[in-house]
Order: C-alpha cells, then sequence, then structure tokens
C-alpha cells in the first residue's frame, strides 16, 4: 500500500509540475507588448466603408446625354435614383454632355479618390 501512495503523490507532483511549467511558459499579457487587450464582445467589429468615387452631374437640360471616354452612358436623368452620381474609380476622363439642339459640352475631368461636381448649363444652338 505504502509504494502505490508514494506512486499517486510522486503522479500528483509531476502533474503540478507539468501545469506549472506550462503556465510559466505562456507569456502573460502584461509582460507581453505584442499581445493587445481582447476588446468587448459586445462591441461586435465593422467593415470600413466603401470610399465612393465618381462624377456628381448637375446638368440643364436633364436629357442630356453623358460619355465617358467615348462610351455613352445615359442621360443625366437616368442617374436621378443616384441623386446625380455615376460611380467612377479614379482616373482621368474624357467627358461629354450633348442634348438636341444643344452646343456640345467636353472636358477632360481628373477624379480623385472623392465624387467631383459637374455643373453644366449647355448653350442652345443659334
Amino acid at each position: 500500500m505504502r509504494s502505490s501512495t508514494i506512486h499517486c503523490s510522486l503522479l500528483a507532483l509531476l502533474v503540478a509540475g507539468t501545469l506549472g511549467c506550462a503556465a510559466a511558459q505562456k507569456p502573460s499579457a502584461a509582460t507581453s507588448p505584442a499581445t493587445a487587450p481582447t476588446p468587448a464582445l459586445s462591441a461586435a467589429p465593422r467593415a470600413p466603408d466603401a470610399a465612393v468615387t465618381g462624377l456628381l452631374f448637375a446638368v440643364d437640360p436633364a436629357a442630356a446625354e453623358i460619355s465617358i471616354d467615348g462610351a455613352p452612358r445615359g442621360a443625366v436623368a437616368d442617374l436621378a435614383d443616384r441623386n446625380g452620381l455615376l460611380p467612377l474609380p479614379p482616373g482621368i476622363y474624357q467627358v461629354s454632355l450633348k442634348a438636341p439642339g444643344f452646343v456640345t459640352w467636353r472636358a477632360e475631368v481628373a477624379l480623385g479618390a472623392k465624387v467631383e461636381s459637374i455643373k453644366v448649363n449647355l448653350v442652345r444652338k443659334p
């Protein structure tokens, strides 16, 4: 019986020693500068808001057709559901606006990381 008691005592010491060593090897949050504090669980992480870039058109007449780099993009009035915004990535664009009975308007527009406004009153043809 004495042998089994010693065996159990040694086993208990080994287990306690192993757990102690494992705990000693694990760096604590207070001693490890690379470990950041855990955020509260109630605060759900938010995805970054998507950056919106594009051209915001305010054109008279609203029936004017938009072309970007020679490709038709519809009428200004078609953008009404987006408050006049035509989403485009940053870049340099050749923009033209034309409507029957009006002089065609053309410009080269540099679009950065924000929305650029284009406000135009087309001129009637003589």
